[in-house]
C-alpha cells in the first residue's frame, strides 16, 4: 500500500485556539494509524449520528468484497481498539473549526483512544474514487454544554490534544483520568452508569465499586504525610444526575479528607457533577471543579474550592 500523503491543516481551523503542535501531532498519529489499517487490508468504521443517506453510502462500500482490489471496509457497531475511523457528522454553524454535530459515546471514546474522526465527506470521496482514500481533514472537537467552557475556547482542539497524547507515547499516554480513583454517588437516571465506566477507564481511570473500599483510600490518604517525592492519587466522587445519596460513613470520610490540611488529600479529593466527566473529555484535560456543582451535598463540593 502507498503510504497516505502528509497534508496541511485545513484553513478553516482556528489554529490560534489549537496548539500548533497538538494539532500537527494529532494529524501524524491519525495518518499512521489509518495506514496501519490500509496495510491490514481492513478499515473497520463506526459511525456515530449519519443520515440514513449516508448510512446507504456507508453500507454499500461495506458491501464491496475489496476496494482497490486490496482493502475492505468493515462496519462495527461501537467503538473499541480495534476500530479504524468514526464517521460522525460535523456542525455546520462551526466555520472556524471542524467540530463534531453530537457528542456522543462512540464521538467521547473515539477522542480518548486516539481514534480519528471524520465527516461523510470522507465517505463520498471513497465512494466517487472506488478505493479508500487516506483521510486529511479530521474532526478537531467536540461540542460542549457549558456556555462558560464554550466562550473561554477550551473546548476547541480538545479531540486534537489527546490524539497528540498518542502520538507522543503511543504505549502510556497521558491522559484525563490518569492516577484517578472514581466513586459513583446517587442515581443516574439519563446517562449509564455503564457508560461512564467505560469513558474513565478508556480516560486512564480506576473504578472504586464499594463504600468501604473507598473509605479506606480516603483514610490511607488522609493520614498519609506530604511528600515531594510521592505523587498522590485522586479520588473523585461523582455524583448523579437524579439525587445524591451517601452513606453517613464515607460522607464522613470525604469531608475528613477534604478538611485535613495540609494533608495532600485536601488537593486529591473532589466531589463533583458527572457533567466534569464530559467535559473533561471535550477539553482534552481533567477540568477544574469550579463549574460541576453536584445536585446534592452541595458543601462538599464547596470544600473542593
Amino acid at each position: 500500500s502507498k503510504r497516505a500523503v502528509r497534508k496541511g491543516r485545513s484553513p478553516k481551523e482556528k489554529t490560534r485556539s489549537i496548539d500548533d503542535e497538538a494539532l500537527k501531532m494529532a494529524s501524524e498519529r491519525y495518518e499512521d494509524y489509518f495506514q496501519s489499517a490500509l496495510d491490514k487490508h481492513v478499515v473497520t468504521v463506526v459511525a456515530s449520528g449519519l443520515s440514513a443517506s449516508d448510512m446507504t453510502t456507508l453500507n454499500s462500500l461495506c458491501s464491496e468484497k475489496s476496494l482497490d482490489g486490496e482493502s475492505k471496509l468493515k462496519l462495527a457497531e461501537d467503538i473499541d481498539k480495534s476500530t479504524t475511523i468514526c464517521v460522525i457528522p460535523s456542525d455546520s454553524k462551526k466555520k472556524d473549526v471542524v467540530q463534531a454535530a453530537i457528542r456522543s459515546k462512540k464521538a467521547m471514546r473515539s477522542a480518548l483512544l486516539g481514534i480519528p474522526m471524520v465527516t461523510p465527506d470522507w465517505l463520498k470521496a471513497c465512494k466517487k474514487q472506488r478505493r479508500i482514500v487516506p483521510p486529511s481533514n479530521f474532526i478537531r472537537a467536540l461540542p460542549t454544554k457549558s456556555k462558560e467552557i464554550e466562550d473561554s475556547g477550551q473546548s476547541i482542539g480538545g479531540v486534537a490534544k489527546l490524539a497528540a497524547a498518542w502520538k507522543r507515547s503511543p504505549g502510556n499516554p497521558h491522559l484525563p483520568f490518569q492516577n484517578m480513583f472514581f466513586v459513583f454517588c446517587g442515581k443516574f437516571a439519563k446517562y449509564r452508569k455503564t457508560d461512564l465506566i467505560e469513558l474513565l477507564k478508556d480516560g486512564g481511570g480506576k473504578i472504586i465499586s464499594s463504600p468501604l473500599t473507598a473509605s479506606s483510600k480516603l483514610k490511607s490518604m488522609t493520614r498519609s504525610p506530604a511528600s515531594k517525592e510521592q505523587e498522590f492519587p485522586t479520588v473523585i466522587v461523582l455524583c448523579g444526575d437524579s439525587g445524591v445519596s451517601l452513606s453517613k460513613t464515607l460522607e464522613n470520610d470525604i469531608r475528613a479528607a477534604l478538611e485535613s490540611k495540609p494533608s495532600p488529600s485536601a488537593r486529591n479529593v473532589l466531589f463533583l457533577d458527572l457533567q466534569w466527566v464530559f467535559e473533561s473529555v471535550t477539553c482534552g484535560k481533567a477540568m477544574p471543579p469550579d463549574l460541576f456543582e453536584p445536585s446534592g451535598k452541595k458543601e462538599l463540593w464547596k470544600l473542593c474550592l
